[in-house]
């Protein structure tokens, strides 16, 4: 009997390692032309929010808002309450409850009516002027 026996070699975990590896540097390129696609959709979608903002009129720049008394063509408060005077809808005719109402004006400190106070005027007048 021999006391060293050869042991018999396994190719179980013997890998072919003559094929093709991924290089690094390809990946770093594939990924550079990825993120750069992705940066351009993104700011192609900004630029069409951009556009549609600005024809839809919603546009928060300062060159695009426009006020009534100051641009020409701005309905607003104003024109509705001189739309609706002709009309006798204005002040509305029939206050019911907000007749007794008073409303804490934050700008001055101070109580006021349903028509003095100015965003309780407001929402009267755009109330009015849509019925």
């Amino acid at each position: 009997k021999k006391r060293n026996p050869k042991k018999q070699e396994s190719n179980e975990f013997d890998f072919d390692d003559g094929g093709e590896w991924a290089d690094d540097n390809e990946e770093d390129e594939a990924a550079k032309v990825a993120a750069e696609a992705a940066k351009k959709a993104e700011e192609e979608k900004r630029l069409a929010a951009a556009q549609l903002a600005n024809a839809t009129g919603k546009s928060n720049e300062p060159a695009n808002i426009k006020m009534e008394g100051i641009d020409d063509g701005v309905l607003g408060q104003k024109w509705v309450e001189d739309s609706l005077k002709p009309l006798k809808m204005w002040p509305p005719p029939n206050m019911n409850v907000l007749e007794k109402q008073t409303f804490l004006d934050t700008a001055d400190g101070k109580v006021k009516s349903a028509l003095d106070h100015p965003a309780v005027r407001r929402n009267l007048c755009m109330t009015m002027g849509r019925l």
